[in-house]
């Protein structure tokens, strides 16, 4: 029973548990999302994810790249890349879901368990000083390794979720069937991929060492250009 003010004009995919959006519900179009918006409720702010990396990355992928924004939750999270223009999506979802997440460690330096190499998440911190410990909260930076991609300009699509639904039968991954990713949000424009050259390999190495260490030009900005023949 659904009540009072509840639609009752459910599209097929509802079933008799579906959520109940009542007096004063907008029902999304996605039937698995359930977060309840109701009457006089206010949704909070939109996000506004800045993206920490450099200006442009090579083609060859395994770069960490960290997006700052207020997360609503620790995680797990989906990561995509998509070709600004074509529109194509990275990784392929019939290849894997989402990005590699980086390896994350405990307080005792050992490797954290996670259900699936694709699930992100972001840092925790204690959800106030001196609290319960093992109590925390996102601490607003969301890491994922950057995928084997072709040259050109991306979009990145951040998805998250709260349910579970039993995966189906023949699925080869039952976790990451089983966790909904209902919200997301895309960063249009967010990263610039150029071939790789042995100078930005170069660069990388060099920006390893300490500043002291007479390493060269650790920066395309920094290399002496020859003005001409003979110089």
């Amino acid at each position: 029973m659904y009540g009072f003010g509840s639609p009752d004009d459910f599209p097929v995919a509802f079933t008799a548990d579906a959520f109940d959006y009542g007096f004063g519900d907008v029902p999304p179009d996605d039937p698995i999302v359930v977060i309840d918006w109701g009457f006089g409720d206010v949704p909070p702010e939109p996000l506004e994810p800045v993206v920490v990396t450099l200006d442009e990355l090579p083609d060859d992928g395994g770069e960490i790249i960290v997006i700052s924004a207020d997360w609503p939750i620790v995680g797990p999270y989906h990561v995509q890349l998509i070709q600004h223009f074509t529109e194509q999506t990275f990784p392929d979802v019939g290849d894997a879901p989402g990005a590699y997440a980086p390896v994350l460690l405990t307080e005792l330096n050992k490797v954290m368990p996670r259900g699936s190499p694709y699930w992100c998440y972001t840092g925790i911190k204690p959800v106030l000083p001196g609290d319960v410990p093992g109590v925390y909260m996102s601490d607003g930076s969301l890491a994922f390794v950057l995928p084997v991609v072709p040259p050109g300009l991306y979009d990145i699509k951040v998805s998250w979720g709260t349910q579970k639904y039993p995966p189906p039968e023949d699925s080869a991954d039952s976790a990451v069937v089983a966790h909904v990713f209902h919200s997301s949000i895309t960063i249009s424009q967010a990263l610039r991929i150029i071939y790789r050259n042995r100078s930005m390999e170069q660069w990388r190495i060099r920006r390893r060492f300490p500043m002291h260490f007479a390493t060269g030009a650790k920066a395309a900005g920094a290399e002496e250009l020859l003005e001409g023949p003979g110089d």
